[in-house]
């Protein structure tokens, strides 16, 4: 029977700053895990690296562009020195814009994809010699790669035109590297993971947004209309994800490729 550890596995979080990146982080390094968490808010990064040593865990990390290529160069090139090779890598880290698609400028509209989609396409290039390395090396398992899609990459939103393309776009993809990964016979499998609405700083931002547009008066309005279209009554925690997480950096998840996880307390079912 496959293992559901990640005891001493090398796991990469983008975006680990804040919200589900930050718990994930933590929760890896709780189960064992040794952690490359890097965000673009270094300061803020610096809580998740002491939290991640202080459960015991290597860690290496910093200031991380995904939207720049010479940044991902630079990471993967330590984790290389490091550790020479990346069990699972999690691309969590992007942003949501909420606004009219008339209003959304075309320039707008290439900024998220750079963060959302280009981030997702770069770094599993520039990390899959690390991560056919680690999948080589693996006897009961292999490589594994998490996208961080939403469930607007499901189903559309209002005011949500250019994060929903983003992040379809990060869905496809998903899919695309699953098969020809499994069709090559690389050792690398690659899933995503679509979260609802959840208690972050990208949900925060959301909401100001919500205002910005017009589509509703004060923060708190905004909430009640988000919480009242999920069954569960409730957004997402961040441990709710951090939790899946460890399954799919985990041996036990070997057999699950393109496949999709969505974690929304039932608000895409109706």
């Amino acid at each position: 029977m496959a293992s559901h550890s990640v005891k001493d596995k090398i796991i990469m979080i983008t975006g680990a700053a804040a919200g589900f990146g930050k718990a994930t982080a933590e929760k890896l390094a709780a189960e064992g895990a040794h952690i490359v968490a890097t965000d673009i808010n270094v300061d803020a990064l610096g809580d998740t690296l002491d939290q991640c040593r202080a459960l015991g865990a290597d860690v290496i990390g910093g200031r991380h562009d995904v939207s720049n290529e010479k940044d991902w160069n630079q990471i993967i090139a330590k984790v290389q020195g490091e550790f020479g090779k990346l069990d699972a890598l999690i691309n969590n880290a992007g942003y949501m814009l909420t606004k009219p698609y008339l209003q959304t400028s075309l320039e707008e509209f290439r900024q998220i994809h750079r963060v959302n989609v280009e981030s997702v396409w770069v770094s599993v290039q520039k990390a899959y010699p690390l991560l056919k390395m680690a999948g080589e090396q693996n006897p009961s398992g292999n490589a594994s790669v998490i996208n961080l899609s939403s469930v607007y990459g499901q189903i559309s939103g209002l005011a949500q035109s250019a994060y929903c393309a983003t992040k379809g776009a990060v869905r496809m993809l998903t899919k695309s590297q699953a098969v020809e990964f499994a069709r090559t016979g690389d050792p690398i499998r690659v899933n995503s993971v679509h979260p609802g609405p959840g208690n972050t700083a990208l949900a925060e931002n959301g909401v100001a947004q919500m205002i910005e547009a017009g589509m509703v008066s004060t923060p708190e309005e905004a909430l009640a209309l988000m919480t009242s279209l999920i069954p569960a009554g409730r957004f997402a925690e961040p441990e709710d994800i951090s939790d899946l997480m460890v399954f799919l950096c985990s041996d036990a998840s070997r057999y699950f490729t393109g496949s999709e996880f969505t974690l929304d307390g039932g608000y895409t079912a109706i």
